[in-house]
């Protein structure tokens, strides 16, 4: 007796959904992964270097035009109360000194100029403030003033390339100031030629913020000197001149005489 055996034959077609659905969420959360193992290790540090870069630009471009145009506005009054010159019993310049009390008052101002500042950025009033204080920033197309992003960096300038450098999606640049702002000044006043001074006195500023991006932040220290006063002031032609000659022959002393 002959026995057939029957073979089974299975009908080829779709997967069932709940298959489709556990794969793709798998490949799902594989790319993910990927994809934020490759921002971590190879766009981030890139687009935090450049996120410093434009902070540290940014800012040191609006803190300068803003104390600088209010100091080109006094800068006489400054002249007259930031130095006292000392002379003698016959008028004769004798040397410079420092004003501390009136260095004191500009520092003052010069921080509370920085802190406004920095509290319009980060309410992203830039715009308006800078508009007040008659103050001109130079941006570029990259730079935003609005909603307290100060920049847009495109993600294509993460690969170093130039072909790259304006493509794909813009990350955009947030930054706020950590602790206060912190202010000093820095004098120069050294003799210029045979009867001249020179005095150079600059406002330092030092503040330190947090850099924002969407995935990332940092710190990073902001610092500018910026003139305040820089005058030359004369003073009397002395009646004997010599530029202390160094090996050759002597240079002769010049006599002044005085006129009647």
């Amino acid at each position: 007796m002959l026995f057939r055996t029957r073979r089974k034959f299975f009908r080829k077609g779709p997967l069932p959904f709940r298959y489709v659905f556990v794969i793709s969420f798998l490949l799902f959360i594989f790319m993910t992964v990927q994809g934020l193992w490759i921002v971590e290790k190879g766009i981030k540090p890139t687009l935090i270097e450049i996120a410093r870069t434009e902070t540290n630009r940014i800012a040191t471009i609006a803190i300068n035009e803003a104390i600088n145009q209010k100091m080109a506005e006094e800068v006489d009054n400054y002249q007259d109360s930031l130095i006292k010159e000392v002379t003698d019993n016959e008028g004769k310049l004798v040397r410079v000194q420092i004003n501390q009390r009136a260095v004191t008052q500009v520092l003052a101002q010069s921080t509370e100029k920085v802190q406004r500042f920095l509290k319009s950025v980060e309410d992203g009033t830039l715009d308006y403030w800078a508009e007040q204080n008659g103050v001109e920033l130079e941006v570029d197309d990259q730079t935003s003033l609005d909603n307290g992003i100060i920049h847009y960096i495109p993600i294509g300038q993460a690969f170093d390339n130039t072909l790259l450098a304006n493509m794909g999606p813009k990350v955009p640049v947030r930054f706020t100031a950590i602790g206060e702002v912190k202010s000093d000044y820095k004098s120069t006043i050294e003799p210029v030629g045979i009867n001249n001074i020179s005095v150079d006195i600059r406002v330092h500023i030092e503040v330190k913020v947090k850099i924002v991006i969407p995935f990332a932040t940092d710190s990073d220290v902001v610092t500018t000197d910026i003139p305040v006063l820089l005058t030359i002031i004369p003073g009397e032609v002395p009646n004997f001149y010599n530029n202390g000659s160094e090996g050759g022959l002597p240079t002769p002393s010049i006599q002044i005489d005085d006129m009647e």
